[in-house]
Protein backbone atom coordinates (compact mmCIF):
# COMPACT_ATOMS: atom_id res chain seq x y z
CA UNK A 1 0.00 0.00 0.00
CA UNK A 2 3.06 2.49 -0.40
CA UNK A 3 2.07 3.39 -3.53
CA UNK A 4 -1.65 3.24 -5.20
CA UNK A 5 -0.40 0.62 -7.61
CA UNK A 6 1.40 -1.68 -4.89
CA UNK A 7 -0.99 -4.36 -3.03
CA UNK A 8 -4.76 -3.59 -2.79
CA UNK A 9 -6.65 -6.36 -2.88
CA UNK A 10 -8.90 -9.27 -3.54
CA UNK A 11 -12.21 -9.65 -4.98
CA UNK A 12 -15.41 -11.77 -4.42
CA UNK A 13 -15.89 -15.45 -5.17
CA UNK A 14 -18.56 -14.82 -7.50
CA UNK A 15 -17.47 -13.18 -10.35
CA UNK A 16 -13.50 -14.02 -10.62
CA UNK A 17 -13.56 -16.38 -13.26
CA UNK A 18 -13.28 -13.69 -15.93
CA UNK A 19 -11.11 -15.32 -18.03
CA UNK A 20 -8.79 -18.39 -18.96
CA UNK A 21 -6.57 -19.20 -17.37
CA UNK A 22 -8.36 -18.08 -14.02
CA UNK A 23 -5.14 -18.22 -11.71
CA UNK A 24 -2.95 -15.37 -11.99
CA UNK A 25 0.85 -15.09 -11.95
CA UNK A 26 3.26 -11.90 -11.45
CA UNK A 27 2.81 -11.44 -15.09
CA UNK A 28 -0.60 -11.51 -15.31
CA UNK A 29 -1.34 -9.32 -12.60
CA UNK A 30 1.60 -6.78 -13.58
CA UNK A 31 -0.03 -6.60 -17.68
CA UNK A 32 -3.62 -6.16 -15.77
CA UNK A 33 -3.98 -2.70 -14.08
CA UNK A 34 -4.98 -3.56 -10.36
CA UNK A 35 -5.72 -6.83 -11.05
CA UNK A 36 -3.98 -7.57 -7.73
CA UNK A 37 -7.42 -8.07 -5.93
CA UNK A 38 -8.45 -11.04 -8.18
CA UNK A 39 -8.52 -14.30 -7.12
CA UNK A 40 -5.23 -16.43 -7.94
CA UNK A 41 -2.37 -18.38 -6.64
CA UNK A 42 -0.75 -14.98 -5.46
CA UNK A 43 -3.50 -13.56 -3.56
CA UNK A 44 -3.44 -16.81 -1.09
CA UNK A 45 -0.69 -14.79 1.21
CA UNK A 46 -3.33 -11.80 1.47
CA UNK A 47 -7.04 -13.82 1.89
CA UNK A 48 -6.02 -17.86 2.70
CA UNK A 49 -9.84 -18.30 2.16
CA UNK A 50 -9.32 -18.35 -1.69
CA UNK A 51 -7.66 -21.63 -0.79
CA UNK A 52 -10.26 -23.54 -1.44
CA UNK A 53 -11.61 -22.21 -4.37
CA UNK A 54 -8.22 -22.11 -6.40
CA UNK A 55 -8.16 -26.64 -6.72
CA UNK A 56 -5.09 -28.60 -7.40
CA UNK A 57 -1.98 -26.91 -8.81
CA UNK A 58 1.71 -26.51 -8.75
CA UNK A 59 3.24 -23.32 -9.56
CA UNK A 60 6.85 -21.75 -10.67
CA UNK A 61 7.60 -18.19 -11.16
CA UNK A 62 10.99 -18.39 -12.80
CA UNK A 63 14.09 -15.42 -12.34
CA UNK A 64 17.03 -15.35 -10.64
CA UNK A 65 18.08 -16.54 -6.95
CA UNK A 66 18.21 -14.00 -4.46
CA UNK A 67 16.80 -10.66 -3.13
CA UNK A 68 14.44 -9.24 -6.26
CA UNK A 69 14.63 -5.29 -6.51
CA UNK A 70 10.69 -5.49 -5.41
CA UNK A 71 8.58 -7.62 -4.75
CA UNK A 72 6.94 -7.83 -8.42
CA UNK A 73 10.29 -8.21 -9.96
CA UNK A 74 10.86 -11.65 -11.95
CA UNK A 75 12.68 -13.76 -8.88
CA UNK A 76 12.41 -17.43 -8.48
CA UNK A 77 9.68 -18.83 -6.44
CA UNK A 78 7.24 -21.28 -5.86
CA UNK A 79 4.62 -23.79 -4.29
CA UNK A 80 2.11 -26.36 -4.64
CA UNK A 81 -1.47 -26.92 -3.26
CA UNK A 82 -3.44 -29.99 -2.60
CA UNK A 83 -6.55 -31.20 -0.91
CA UNK A 84 -5.91 -31.73 2.59
CA UNK A 85 -7.98 -33.36 5.73
CA UNK A 86 -11.16 -31.35 5.19
CA UNK A 87 -9.90 -28.49 2.90
CA UNK A 88 -7.04 -27.28 0.62
CA UNK A 89 -3.42 -26.68 1.87
CA UNK A 90 -0.44 -25.19 0.39
CA UNK A 91 3.46 -24.48 0.78
CA UNK A 92 4.92 -21.65 -1.00
CA UNK A 93 8.92 -20.96 -0.98
CA UNK A 94 10.38 -17.33 -2.01
CA UNK A 95 7.20 -15.21 -1.71
CA UNK A 96 8.43 -12.01 -0.26
CA UNK A 97 5.77 -10.00 1.54
CA UNK A 98 5.61 -6.77 0.11
CA UNK A 99 4.68 -4.62 3.20
CA UNK A 100 8.06 -5.87 4.86
CA UNK A 101 10.10 -5.82 1.92
CA UNK A 102 9.06 -2.16 1.77
CA UNK A 103 9.75 -1.39 5.51
CA UNK A 104 13.41 -2.95 5.49
CA UNK A 105 14.24 -0.82 2.80
CA UNK A 106 13.98 -2.80 -0.46
CA UNK A 107 17.23 -3.05 -1.36
CA UNK A 108 18.85 -3.01 1.91
CA UNK A 109 19.50 -6.33 3.88
CA UNK A 110 16.14 -8.41 3.43
CA UNK A 111 14.78 -11.77 4.44
CA UNK A 112 16.17 -14.90 2.92
CA UNK A 113 14.65 -17.80 1.91
CA UNK A 114 10.68 -16.40 2.97
CA UNK A 115 8.75 -20.03 3.74
CA UNK A 116 4.93 -19.82 3.61
CA UNK A 117 2.22 -22.51 4.43
CA UNK A 118 -1.47 -21.81 4.71
CA UNK A 119 -4.62 -23.72 4.64
CA UNK A 120 -8.26 -22.90 4.09
CA UNK A 121 -11.28 -25.14 4.59
CA UNK A 122 -15.06 -23.98 3.78
CA UNK A 123 -15.22 -19.97 4.46
CA UNK A 124 -11.81 -19.11 6.47
CA UNK A 125 -8.16 -19.51 6.00
CA UNK A 126 -4.91 -19.12 7.80
CA UNK A 127 -1.11 -18.98 7.15
CA UNK A 128 1.97 -19.02 8.80
CA UNK A 129 5.02 -17.34 7.32
CA UNK A 130 8.85 -17.65 8.62
CA UNK A 131 12.43 -16.71 7.24
CA UNK A 132 15.67 -16.93 8.99
CA UNK A 133 19.15 -16.48 7.94
CA UNK A 134 22.55 -15.35 9.53
CA UNK A 135 26.01 -15.09 7.73
CA UNK A 136 29.15 -15.09 10.07
CA UNK A 137 31.37 -14.39 7.07
CA UNK A 138 29.41 -10.77 6.47
CA UNK A 139 27.63 -10.61 9.67
CA UNK A 140 24.27 -10.46 7.92
CA UNK A 141 21.39 -11.84 9.45
CA UNK A 142 17.46 -12.24 9.34
CA UNK A 143 14.48 -13.52 11.52
CA UNK A 144 10.68 -12.92 10.61
CA UNK A 145 7.69 -14.33 11.87
CA UNK A 146 4.21 -13.40 10.31
CA UNK A 147 0.41 -14.81 10.24
CA UNK A 148 -2.89 -14.51 8.19
CA UNK A 149 -6.47 -14.98 8.48
CA UNK A 150 -9.26 -14.96 6.17
CA UNK A 151 -13.04 -15.35 5.72
CA UNK A 152 -15.73 -14.97 3.58
CA UNK A 153 -19.14 -13.46 4.42
CA UNK A 154 -21.65 -13.85 1.77
CA UNK A 155 -19.60 -11.97 -1.33
CA UNK A 156 -17.73 -9.96 1.25
CA UNK A 157 -14.16 -11.21 1.73
CA UNK A 158 -12.13 -10.37 4.47
CA UNK A 159 -8.26 -10.69 4.70
CA UNK A 160 -5.75 -9.52 7.98
CA UNK A 161 -1.84 -10.03 7.50
CA UNK A 162 0.16 -9.52 10.51
CA UNK A 163 3.78 -9.17 10.75
CA UNK A 164 4.36 -10.55 14.35
CA UNK A 165 8.07 -9.55 14.42
CA UNK A 166 10.75 -8.88 11.72
CA UNK A 167 14.31 -8.17 12.26
CA UNK A 168 16.83 -7.92 9.64
CA UNK A 169 20.62 -5.83 9.46
CA UNK A 170 23.89 -6.59 10.10
CA UNK A 171 25.66 -7.55 13.87
CA UNK A 172 26.14 -3.58 13.64
CA UNK A 173 22.88 -2.06 12.64
CA UNK A 174 18.95 -3.51 12.28
CA UNK A 175 15.88 -2.51 11.11
CA UNK A 176 13.03 -4.02 13.16
CA UNK A 177 9.30 -4.09 12.20
CA UNK A 178 7.14 -4.49 15.30
CA UNK A 179 4.20 -5.64 14.78
CA UNK A 180 2.54 -4.57 11.28
CA UNK A 181 -1.27 -5.14 10.53
CA UNK A 182 -3.06 -4.94 7.40
CA UNK A 183 -6.72 -5.29 6.84
CA UNK A 184 -8.00 -6.11 3.21
CA UNK A 185 -11.57 -5.89 2.50
CA UNK A 186 -13.81 -6.52 -0.95
CA UNK A 187 -17.11 -7.09 -2.31
CA UNK A 188 -18.51 -7.98 -5.71
CA UNK A 189 -21.90 -5.83 -5.96
CA UNK A 190 -22.70 -6.50 -9.59
CA UNK A 191 -20.73 -5.58 -11.84
CA UNK A 192 -19.04 -2.93 -9.32
CA UNK A 193 -16.00 -4.25 -7.33
CA UNK A 194 -15.32 -2.30 -4.43
CA UNK A 195 -12.18 -2.82 -2.42
CA UNK A 196 -10.09 -1.16 0.50
CA UNK A 197 -7.16 -1.42 2.73
CA UNK A 198 -5.48 -0.49 5.90
CA UNK A 199 -2.14 -0.76 7.22
CA UNK A 200 -0.20 0.28 10.06
CA UNK A 201 2.96 -0.52 11.23
CA UNK A 202 6.32 0.46 13.27
CA UNK A 203 9.71 0.41 12.39
CA UNK A 204 12.69 0.95 14.23
CA UNK A 205 16.01 1.18 12.32
CA UNK A 206 17.56 3.29 15.32
CA UNK A 207 14.67 6.03 14.89
CA UNK A 208 11.33 4.41 15.63
CA UNK A 209 8.25 6.06 13.45
CA UNK A 210 5.03 4.59 13.34
CA UNK A 211 3.40 4.63 9.81
CA UNK A 212 0.02 3.95 8.51
CA UNK A 213 -1.51 3.48 5.06
CA UNK A 214 -5.42 3.83 3.61
CA UNK A 215 -6.64 3.12 0.27
CA UNK A 216 -10.31 2.76 -1.49
CA UNK A 217 -11.50 1.94 -4.45
CA UNK A 218 -13.98 0.70 -7.36
CA UNK A 219 -13.90 -1.40 -10.69
CA UNK A 220 -17.21 -1.59 -13.30
CA UNK A 221 -16.89 -4.52 -14.94
CA UNK A 222 -20.11 -4.18 -16.98
CA UNK A 223 -19.04 -4.73 -20.40
CA UNK A 224 -17.87 -7.59 -21.24
CA UNK A 225 -15.81 -8.83 -24.31
CA UNK A 226 -17.38 -12.63 -25.29
CA UNK A 227 -17.76 -15.46 -23.26
CA UNK A 228 -14.74 -15.17 -20.89
CA UNK A 229 -12.90 -12.09 -21.97
CA UNK A 230 -13.31 -8.75 -19.93
CA UNK A 231 -12.96 -4.53 -20.09
CA UNK A 232 -12.73 -2.93 -16.80
CA UNK A 233 -12.30 0.31 -15.33
CA UNK A 234 -12.08 1.85 -12.19
CA UNK A 235 -10.20 3.79 -9.52
CA UNK A 236 -9.15 4.70 -5.88
CA UNK A 237 -7.82 7.28 -3.69
CA UNK A 238 -4.65 6.35 -1.44
CA UNK A 239 -2.70 7.80 1.23
CA UNK A 240 0.33 6.64 2.96
CA UNK A 241 2.54 8.51 5.65
CA UNK A 242 5.45 6.10 6.25
CA UNK A 243 7.24 8.99 8.31
CA UNK A 244 6.84 12.92 8.56
CA UNK A 245 9.49 12.66 6.00
CA UNK A 246 8.19 10.47 3.57
CA UNK A 247 4.23 10.90 2.60
CA UNK A 248 2.06 10.49 -0.29
CA UNK A 249 -0.99 10.66 -2.08
CA UNK A 250 -2.51 9.27 -5.14
CA UNK A 251 -5.54 9.03 -7.18
CA UNK A 252 -5.41 7.30 -10.37
CA UNK A 253 -7.66 6.09 -12.95
CA UNK A 254 -7.13 2.81 -14.82
CA UNK A 255 -8.36 0.43 -17.81
CA UNK A 256 -7.54 -2.94 -18.34
CA UNK A 257 -8.85 -5.78 -20.49
CA UNK A 258 -8.25 -9.45 -21.38
CA UNK A 259 -9.36 -11.96 -24.03
CA UNK A 260 -9.19 -15.04 -25.31
CA UNK A 261 -7.50 -14.89 -28.91
CA UNK A 262 -7.58 -18.38 -29.67
CA UNK A 263 -8.74 -21.83 -27.66
CA UNK A 264 -4.96 -22.07 -26.56
CA UNK A 265 -4.04 -18.05 -26.16
CA UNK A 266 -5.35 -15.37 -24.03
CA UNK A 267 -4.09 -11.71 -24.61
CA UNK A 268 -4.16 -8.75 -22.16
CA UNK A 269 -3.11 -5.52 -21.33
CA UNK A 270 -3.42 -2.11 -19.55
CA UNK A 271 -3.13 2.19 -18.99
CA UNK A 272 -2.90 3.57 -16.13
CA UNK A 273 -2.16 7.08 -14.65
CA UNK A 274 -2.31 9.64 -11.83
CA UNK A 275 -4.97 12.22 -12.08
CA UNK A 276 -3.54 13.81 -8.93
CA UNK A 277 -0.91 12.75 -6.38
CA UNK A 278 1.81 14.34 -4.76
CA UNK A 279 5.07 12.95 -2.55
CA UNK A 280 6.57 14.69 0.39
CA UNK A 281 9.83 14.41 1.91
CA UNK A 282 9.34 16.86 4.91
CA UNK A 283 10.92 19.80 2.79
CA UNK A 284 9.57 19.77 -0.80
CA UNK A 285 6.17 18.70 -2.16
CA UNK A 286 6.32 16.99 -5.61
CA UNK A 287 2.79 17.01 -7.42
CA UNK A 288 1.51 15.28 -10.66
CA UNK A 289 4.62 13.60 -12.34
CA UNK A 290 4.15 11.83 -15.36
CA UNK A 291 2.69 8.67 -14.36
CA UNK A 292 1.18 6.77 -17.90
CA UNK A 293 2.00 3.46 -17.79
CA UNK A 294 1.13 0.59 -20.34
CA UNK A 295 1.38 -2.82 -20.16
CA UNK A 296 0.69 -5.91 -21.81
CA UNK A 297 1.02 -9.97 -21.86
CA UNK A 298 0.38 -13.08 -22.82
CA UNK A 299 -1.07 -16.55 -21.77
CA UNK A 300 -0.76 -19.75 -23.15
CA UNK A 301 -2.66 -22.48 -22.16
CA UNK A 302 -1.05 -26.06 -23.16
CA UNK A 303 -2.90 -29.35 -21.89
CA UNK A 304 -2.84 -28.75 -17.61
CA UNK A 305 -0.40 -26.08 -17.68
CA UNK A 306 -1.16 -21.90 -18.11
CA UNK A 307 1.88 -20.33 -19.16
CA UNK A 308 2.41 -16.36 -18.60
CA UNK A 309 4.73 -13.93 -19.50
CA UNK A 310 4.88 -10.47 -19.99
CA UNK A 311 5.24 -8.79 -23.66
CA UNK A 312 8.52 -6.14 -23.70
CA UNK A 313 7.46 -4.34 -26.37
CA UNK A 314 4.69 -2.20 -24.16
CA UNK A 315 7.36 -0.57 -22.10
CA UNK A 316 9.91 0.28 -25.25
CA UNK A 317 7.27 1.00 -28.31
CA UNK A 318 8.98 -2.02 -30.29
CA UNK A 319 9.11 -5.54 -30.85
CA UNK A 320 12.59 -6.70 -28.38
CA UNK A 321 14.75 -9.33 -30.11
CA UNK A 322 16.88 -9.88 -27.38
CA UNK A 323 13.99 -10.16 -24.64
CA UNK A 324 10.70 -10.44 -26.64
CA UNK A 325 8.78 -11.50 -23.73
CA UNK A 326 9.56 -11.86 -19.54
CA UNK A 327 8.64 -12.51 -16.09
CA UNK A 328 7.45 -16.31 -16.99
CA UNK A 329 5.29 -17.90 -14.87
CA UNK A 330 4.21 -21.70 -14.86
CA UNK A 331 1.37 -23.10 -13.39
CA UNK A 332 0.52 -26.80 -13.45
CA UNK A 333 -3.43 -27.82 -12.37
CA UNK A 334 -2.69 -31.22 -10.77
Amino acid sequence: MRTSCTKILVISSAVLMISSPAFASKARMAALTHSFFWKDTQNVFTYPQYAGDLGQYATLELGPTGVPASTTAAHAEGGFQRKFMDGEGGVYLGHYNNAVFTDLGGTGVQQQNPFYFYYGTGAMGFGLNLSYSKANSTGNKDLGIGATFGMKAGDINIGVVGNIYTKAGTDAANTKVLPEIELNVNDAMGNLWIYGQGTLNRVDNGTSATGYGVTVGAQDHAFKLGQTGTFYYGADIGYTKVSDANKSFSLPLYAGLEADVASWAVLRGSVSQTLFGYTDNGTNKDFNGASTLIAAGMGIKVSNFDIDALLEGAQIGKVNGVAFASNLGITYHL
